[in-house]
């Protein structure tokens, strides 16, 4: 048997107490929950507490620059079928039809929602082709997909 270093699990203990403090407190500057802890100006803190050993991913991800999104494109001035939301999706057990996966479609300006079952695995490009030319033959002309 190994013998267990209690100053090791006595630092373990401190340090994870320490990172679990940091993400409490929404990512704050240690230095300033350190402060806090030795004042006692909040309760329930914990009395020792140490700087963070790595640096917190989540503060980190924070600070990243982020990436230029295009404009988005403002729905109150879509027409009915002129942008749609399709995913194709699969249930986790099949239904009592035999259907394992479905064609889900949302026109965004209507928020008017389609469900077309499907038995196989295969995406449904011919039934995404009778959508778009029935919407056609309404002279709803869709652009977005």
């Amino acid at each position: 048997m190994v013998p267990i270093d209690d100053s090791l699990h006595k630092n373990l203990d401190t340090n994870i107490t320490s990172v679990i403090t940091h993400l409490k407190f929404g990512c704050k500057n240690m230095k300033n929950i350190i402060h806090m802890s030795k004042q006692n100006s909040l309760t329930h803190l914990p009395a020792k507490l140490n700087m963070l050993s790595h640096p917190c991913p989540i503060c980190i991800r924070c600070k990243m620059p982020k990436l230029h999104r295009n404009p988005s494109v403002p729905i109150a001035s879509l027409r009915p079928g002129q942008m749609l939301q399709v995913d194709f999706a699969f249930m986790n057990q099949r239904s009592i039809r035999g259907f394992g996966s479905y064609l889900s479609c949302i026109c965004v300006s209507t928020k008017y929602s389609f469900r077309f079952c499907s038995r196989a695995k295969r995406a449904p490009k011919e039934l995404i082709r009778w959508i778009l030319n029935t919407l056609k033959v309404q002279n709803k002309i869709t652009n977005f997909i």
